[in-house]
């Protein structure tokens, strides 16, 4: 939601989220909470500054053209946030895929930095956002990036999510098949776990093996019967 908000004779947009909002104007970016208007000064002051949170709230609230203001202004594509993700894997998750375009074009790495614990392409695959994942993979994204402490790659959450459209295009995208997690398991793996057949007749289709055994000595059948999918 978009409201105009005049603020000592300058007009300012503010784009509203839950309890926050972002506030662009031509000379001015900032933070707005509870129509209070927090660190916000013109932009050809020597102090000037765009707040870090402006950029990840703009994304969430899927305003690209503020994402490209404050980008223009300044605004670090790659900054972290509390839980260590940049403002792509914050579009990534929201399925933004505008906004994760003007993200990479500013700049942005594809695969997050060295320190994420996983790349953007995981995060929306595991959110289920197609467009996403395919924005992601023709900008170059690592398809068997993998989860810093899982070691689980993007088909892994495809396969245990059960979105099986995502397994098909990871795989026609080149994605290995047979790669282990931290615990020896294959995409394949995770599938039998949850029981999600039609995934793993994709898998199968794409090259995977179903005699591959985790570390504890299961294969995938191994898995689904362990489970109950029987």
């Amino acid at each position: 939601m978009t409201h105009v908000l005049r603020h000592m004779g300058v007009r300012f947009l503010l784009f509203y989220t839950v309890g926050t909002a972002v506030l662009a104007h031509s000379g001015c970016v900032g933070l707005a909470r509870h129509g209070a208007v927090l660190a916000t000064q013109p932009l050809d002051s020597p102090t000037a500054s765009v707040d870090p949170n402006a950029l990840f709230e703009a994304v969430k609230a899927s305003e690209a053209n503020v994402v490209s203001l404050l980008l223009s202004q300044g605004a670090d594509p790659n900054a972290l946030d509390s839980y260590g993700q940049t403002p792509l894997h914050v579009a990534a998750h929201y399925g933004r895929v505008e906004c994760a375009s003007r993200l990479i074009r500013a700049g942005a790495l594809v695969d997050g930095l060295p320190t994420c614990t996983c790349s953007p392409l995981y995060g929306a695959t595991s959110a289920g956002h197609a467009g996403m994942v395919g924005l992601l993979i023709k900008e170059g994204a690592d398809i068997d990036h993998r989860h810093s402490l899982w070691q689980d790659s993007a088909l892994h959450r495809a396969a245990e999510e059960g979105h099986v459209d995502l397994v098909a295009q990871l795989l026609r995208s080149g994605a290995n098949p047979n790669l282990r997690n931290h615990a020896g398991q294959t995409a394949m793996h995770r599938a039998a776990a949850w029981g999600h057949l039609s995934v793993i007749r994709v898998l199968i289709a794409g090259g995977a093996t179903t005699s591959i055994r985790s570390d504890v000595g299961l294969t995938p059948g191994d898995t689904a019967l362990d489970r109950g999918h029987v």
